[in-house]
This record gives C-alpha cells, structure tokens and sequence, in this order.
C-alpha cells in the first residue's frame, strides 16, 4: 500500500475550495456556502485545539489532489446527543479510484489519535448503510435513533488497548 501523505486543512487553506467542491458533491447538501463556512471555520482561529478540524489525504506529495477527507467537530447531532458525546468524526470520504486501500480506516484513525491529542477520550460518529464497516474496525454501538428522517446508529471508537 503507497503512503499517502495526510495534511491539515488549516494549514494548507487554499485547498479549501476543493475540499468544499469535493464534499458538497459527495454529501449532496443543498447549499455549497454553508458547507464552505462549515469547513472554513477552522481557518479562522489561531487555537490549535479548535474544532472542527479537517484533514485531508492526498494523492503525492505535490499536494494537488484530494483523494481522502475527514473532520471532527462538536455537537454533530445538535442536542440530540448528550454535550459530554464530542468530537464527532464525519465528512469521511476516500475517492472511488482509490477505495480498497484500507484508506477510511487509515483516516478514521488518524482522527481517533488527533482527537486523542487535543485531549478527548472518545470520539463519536453516526452511521447508517456504513454501521457494518464501522463494527468491522472495532468500534461501539451506543444508540440508535431517528435523525435528518433517517435511522442512524451513534457510535464511539474502541478503546486503545483492543
């Protein structure tokens, strides 16, 4: 498997642009300017523990190409979760050409150490078609609800020494 290099949006803000493009096609939101304010928040704080935080894979180390995403943030679900469930991990992404690699499971946990270093215990996320993927690399089921008219199950990271 190559080694892709992992970077931090904040510090490279010009690929903010294509990592909207990117997102807003994958997760089809209606308006491209929320999630564009959404991502650029944390290019706006000079607080290194400010969420969210978004990472992002790319193809070599020219940095041209976005092939990965992931972001942590708080209070993904609003407040239908507990505020003590925070960061949530979302936004993950890997490219069709470059899927099969072990390339999500390699972001996510990336993000679960990042997490780990600004101090969290946990990070959370919340899954539907993907749950199985998710129970396949070890993490919790904690509960299942209704959220957005879809039936999601929040999940929590398993615990360093598994």
């Amino acid at each position: 498997m190559m080694n892709y290099p992992i970077i931090s949006l904040a510090d490279y803000p010009q690929l903010l642009d294509a990592v909207v493009a990117q997102q807003w096609q994958v997760w089809e939101y209606d308006d491209p300017d929320e999630l564009r304010e959404f991502f650029a928040q944390e290019l706006v704080s000079s607080e290194v523990t400010t969420l969210p935080k978004t990472w992002l894979m790319m193809a070599d180390v020219t940095l041209t190409t976005i092939i990965g995403a992931v972001t942590l943030s708080l209070n993904e679900m609003g407040d239908s979760q507990p505020s003590e469930r925070n960061p949530w991990l979302g936004y993950l992404y890997i490219d069709p050409t470059y899927r099969g690699q072990g390339l999500a499971k390699t972001l996510t946990a990336f993000a679960v150490s990042e997490s780990a270093k600004l101090g969290f215990a946990s990070c959370y996320l919340y899954a539907s078609d993907e749950m199985p993927r998710y129970l396949k690399w070890g993490w919790l089921p904690l509960q299942t609800l209704e959220f957005q008219d879809e039936r999601v199950t929040v999940m929590q990271n398993p615990p360093p020494n598994l």
